[in-house]
């Protein structure tokens, strides 16, 4: 640090590419030079905190020098200036910087630091406590962050005093922070006095009747024992004997003490006897009610004596009376022995005599009783009552009295006629379905068509199978008394059912036997149950290979467990077709050859898939890329190809080239046909005389030293020319290669590739000549 310092510099080369034309006179030097003070790079961190009850000063995040050092080497800072406990802004805090030799100092430099208030934590508890006539206030706890507590963190306004019962929702306190910690606003909080019950006491009252009013007794007390009994409202009041278990006392409450609802209890007052007396009575039945008399004590209250009416004939030992006191007196009852006697009533019974009809009959009659009453539902006649035709001598009848009047009873002589029944019988005419038939019918009787009756035979009108069907017979034979038996005959008929065979259609290849089964088919139209089945055949020789290529109908021979003869049947049959045999050509290879190869020989088979056997004297093309090569099947069907030379294919060194191989054929060979075209992939690999470290010739007829421009210049120009030549076995065309220069170093182990002169086009020396050509850059 300081003027006129020497400074040496060692260890001084050339470099560039012209650094090989020139030779320093000296590698070190030496000269004079002025070194001034640097300035460092300082970086001090203000704090925007919350206030903890800690100090806080602000950081030195950085002191960097020219060279990189750090800390200490440069210098130190001071920030003494920046330390605070308390919250608040501090924006005129200052630090300077002290630098050693190299650096300069740095002069007094402000910066802002930050202590924010934060919050106290204030706990205000409210209160929910009964009504005891004393005031209550909510109470509180107040800490900071360090632990202290009361008023060095702040005070508490509260508005939350209250005596009386009520909820007070709108009571509130607020925080008046100290120097670092914030106001709380007003706070609305719920303190809460609750109503307690008073001291009541309700005495009802049990006492007979007198003509005077009662009312039960109460009083109510409440806190310190004060008298509540002005909110007391009683319904008890009654002068008449009753048991009044409505009556109701309730306590209003007030601000301070609980109401109580409507509540109820049982007052009495006693009723008093009266003495009643009823007298009874005995008369014979006259048609007219009779009642049982009474009397009571000072002619107070009310007699019931409907238990002791009657009008009809009986003994009546316990008929029920009772007394009603009314509101005051006793009620009363008891019982009396009443009796009313029976009496004869007149009765008349006529028998009947008339034809079956169905309904039943019943002997009439009548029964007539005092003043000419009606007494006929009382007479029986069920006995007298029949439906089938018979003689019913001696039919049974009663009377019964019931309470007014004796039974009686007696006979009569009833007679029913036998009836002809109406019977119906109708044919059929149906197409056969397999199942029985028979016709409908049904006899009648005199209660018309929903009189259906049983005795209807039909079985001789069951058919199954079709045909026509005169004359067959039914018969009624009646199985009750009510009806005479009868006969007759009907004509009935069952059509042939239409059903169809259907043959499917079959076919094979020239060479294959006729499958087995022919064919299949089903029918429709046909029920299962008859099991109808088809055996298959065909025009032409059956045989293997005997049937030319065509087409031939198959006929369908039907059979059935059941009988055929129930169908019209339509069966058309189907054609049976010979397909001629496919054949197939498998390329046998090879798939590789070398480009401008002369010598390979290829083959590929020919054969009948089905029958697996080789197709001779057949003329395939072997085709490789735009190149073909024909030869004929021998007896084994395989064709063998020769002479073809793969040249002209566009092959570029040093890869491999993929190219297409297919083999055709023209097709005339009988009941066989043509196969499908065969087609691959084939690869044509590079010629090995040809590319770099390979043995084809090639000879670099470039310049071998060159000049830069200038003594000065690390550039020159140089061209770059070789010439090559095809020494393979099958020559081909060397413009197809490409050349490529390169540097070698001095003992020749490693190339580096010249820059713009790689894979460059291979030209002719001589237009007749395609073994040899020249290539340059």
């Amino acid at each position: 640090m300081g003027t006129g310092k020497t400074v040496t510099a060692n260890n001084i080369s050339l470099t560039n590419n012209a650094s090989g034309n020139y030779v320093l006179s000296s590698t070190s030097a030496a000269t004079t030079a002025d070194i001034n003070k640097a300035t460092a790079v300082v970086v001090v961190a203000p704090y925007t905190v919350s206030y903890d009850g800690s100090p806080h000063t602000a950081g030195v995040t950085s002191i960097t020098g020219v060279n990189g050092e750090t800390g200490a080497t440069v210098g130190t800072v001071n920030v003494s200036n920046t330390t605070h406990t308390n919250a608040g802004t501090y924006n005129a805090d200052t630090w300077s910087f002290t630098g050693t030799a190299n650096y300069n100092d740095i002069a007094s430099t402000t910066i802002t630091d930050s202590i924010s208030k934060v919050d106290a934590t204030v706990v205000v508890t409210p209160y929910s406590v009964p009504y005891d006539g004393n005031p209550h206030t909510a109470t509180y706890t107040i800490n900071g962050v360090n632990g202290e507590s009361g008023a060095t963190v702040g005070t508490v306004t509260l508005n939350t005093t209250h005596t009386n019962a009520g909820t007070y929702n709108a009571d509130t306190w607020s925080f008046t922070g100290a120097g670092n910690y914030n106001d709380i606003a007003s706070t609305t909080i719920t303190d809460t006095i609750s109503k307690i019950n008073a001291t009541i006491t309700v005495t009802p009252y049990d006492v007979p009747y007198d003509g005077a009013a009662h009312t039960a007794g109460s009083s109510a007390t409440g806190v310190g024992g004060v008298d509540l009994s002005s909110l007391l409202t009683l319904t008890t009041t009654h002068t008449n004997a009753g048991t009044y278990s409505a009556d109701t006392w309730s306590f209003a409450g007030d601000t301070n003490y609980n109401s109580v609802a409507t509540t109820t209890i049982t007052d009495k007052i006693n009723k008093i006897s009266a003495h009643p007396v009823v007298t009874a009575y005995s008369v014979p039945y006259d048609g007219t009610e009779h009642t049982a008399t009474a009397v009571s004590d000072g002619g107070v209250g009310s007699f019931t004596l409907i238990g002791t009416k009657h009008t009809s004939a009986g003994d009546y030992p316990s008929d029920a009376w009772s007394f009603d006191g009314g509101t005051n007196y006793l009620s009363d009852s008891g019982t009396v022995h009443d009796a009313i006697s029976k009496i004869d009533a007149t009765i008349t019974v006529t028998p009947y005599d008339v034809p079956y009809n169905g309904n039943s009959h019943t002997a009439s009659g009548t029964a007539t009783g005092v003043g000419g009453a009606d007494l006929s539902a009382s007479l029986t006649l069920t006995g007298t009552t029949h439906t089938n035709a018979s003689t019913y001598n001696g039919d049974a009848w009663s009377f019964s009295g019931g309470t007014n009047y004796n039974n009686a009873n007696g006979t009569v002589d009833d007679n029913i006629s036998k009836a002809n029944a109406n019977c119906t019988v109708t044919g059929y005419s149906v197409t056969y379905n397999g199942s029985a038939h028979t016709a409908t019918g049904s006899c009648t009787g005199v209660g018309g068509s929903g009189d259906v009756l049983s005795g209807l035979d039909l079985s001789g009108t069951t058919h199954t199978n079709a045909g026509t069907y005169n004359n067959d017979p039914w018969s009624f034979t009646a199985v009750t008394s009510n009806y005479n038996n009868t006969n007759g005959t009907v004509n009935d008929s069952i059509g042939k059912k239409n059903a169809m065979w259907t043959t499917n259609a079959n076919s094979k290849y020239f060479s294959a036997n006729d499958p087995s089964p022919l064919t299949t088919g089903s029918g429709s139209g046909f029920l299962a149950a008859d099991g109808v089945t088809a055996t298959y055949s065909r025009t032409g020789s059956p045989g293997a290979t005997l049937s030319p290529v065509g087409g031939y109908p198959i006929t369908a021979t039907l059979s059935a467990t059941g009988l055929l003869s129930n169908y019209n049947i339509t069966n058309a049959g189907a054609i049976f077709t010979i397909n001629p045999d496919p054949t197939a050509i498998a390329f046998n290879g090879p798939a590789t050859a070398s480009v401008f190869n002369c010598n390979q020989t290829y083959s590929a088979t020919l054969t009948d898939t089905i029958t697996n056997a080789g197709i001779s004297g057949v003329s395939l093309t072997l085709t490789i890329g735009t190149q073909s090569v024909t030869a004929a099947t021998n007896a084994s069907g395989v064709a063998t190809f020769t002479g073809l030379v793969l040249t002209d294919q566009g092959n570029t060194l040093p890869a491999n080239v993929p190219e297409s191989v297919s083999i055709t054929t023209s097709w005339t060979v009988p009941n066989t046909s043509a196969p499908a075209t065969q087609t691959g992939s084939f690869t044509i690999t590079q010629d090995p005389n040809i590319g770099t470290g390979n043995t084809a010739t090639s000879l670099y007829t470039g310049p071998g030293f060159f000049w830069t421009t200038s003594p000065t210049s690390s550039t020159a120009t140089l061209t770059l020319n070789a010439t090559i030549r095809d020494t393979g076995v099958c020559l081909g065309n060397i413009t197809k290669a490409k050349v490529s220069f390169y540097v070698s170093t001095n003992d020749g182990t490693s190339f580096s590739p010249v820059s713009n002169a790689q894979n460059l086009p291979v030209g002719l020396v001589n237009p007749l000549d395609q073994t040899t050509g020249t290539a340059g850059s």
